[in-house]
């Protein structure tokens, strides 16, 4: 890796990086979980292995999420066990209407974020599936402004 200024030396920097300290860190944890050798001058019967100390038992899933409350009180849906990240593509004038519409919604004392809109959005969608079909619904969901 060539320097910058074209030596081919790399400057070292007056600080370590964050990887080289957490690398540091665990080769300590790890000499420290190495059983000692035993000296060789006791007699094989004498010799005592150490015993591991027990493992701290997981933290329940609510535990977790309980800890992670924001100011609000409110689980972060990152978080939330219930919730998984989904990511799909908008094109701009749509994603920007989309802020826009939830901005004046927000004017009008409905507090609505991207995720909880397309949530409501599609639960629509699945009630009336269950009602007409999924391929009436999509029917009806493309044809909702044209009536």
């Amino acid at each position: 890796m060539a320097g910058l200024d074209g030596t081919g030396k790399t400057q070292p920097t007056s600080r370590a990086s964050r990887f080289s300290e957490i690398l540091k860190f665990k080769q300590a944890q790890e000499a420290d979980l190495e059983v000692e050798q035993p000296s060789e001058n006791l007699p094989p019967d004498e010799l005592v292995e150490p015993t591991p100390e027990p493992a701290a038992p997981p933290a329940p899933v609510e535990a977790e999420t309980k800890a992670k409350a924001g100011r609000r009180g409110k689980v972060s849906k990152r978080s939330n066990p219930d919730y998984m990240q989904a990511i799909f593509h908008l094109p701009v004038k749509t994603s920007k209407r989309l802020d826009r519409e939830l901005l004046d919604l927000g004017e009008a004392g409905v507090n609505l974020d991207r995720s909880e809109f397309a949530e409501e959005l599609l639960q629509s969608f699945f009630r009336l599936s269950e009602q007409v079909g999924a391929d009436d619904a999509l029917k009806q969901f493309r044809n909702l402004g044209s009536k």
